[in-house]
């Protein structure tokens, strides 16, 4: 069985707002001992669908996605 070695990336962005963040996973998808899993915000603006479109060029990379709630945040999923 191959092992990998795990990283988490966690940001107050999304991915059509970081792109040193898109860069680095571009970096573990060229790398098939690694596997990442990433924390980020749904930002409910124009990045939104730029985000998406960007997301599915990582179908091996697991998302995790914050939802603000008010004044308050919530996580939108479980992380394992």
């Amino acid at each position: 069985m191959e092992e990998f070695k795990k990283i988490l990336f966690v940001t107050t962005a999304n991915l059509a707002t970081n792109p040193r963040l898109v860069k680095e996973l571009q970096l573990i998808n060229s790398n098939p001992s690694l596997k990442a899993k990433v924390v980020l915000f749904n930002l409910g603006n124009w990045s939104d669908q730029i985000d998406a479109q960007i997301r599915k060029s990582f179908p091996e990379i697991e998302f995790a996605y914050l939802m603000q709630q008010g004044n308050h945040f919530f996580l939108g999923c479980s992380l394992q």
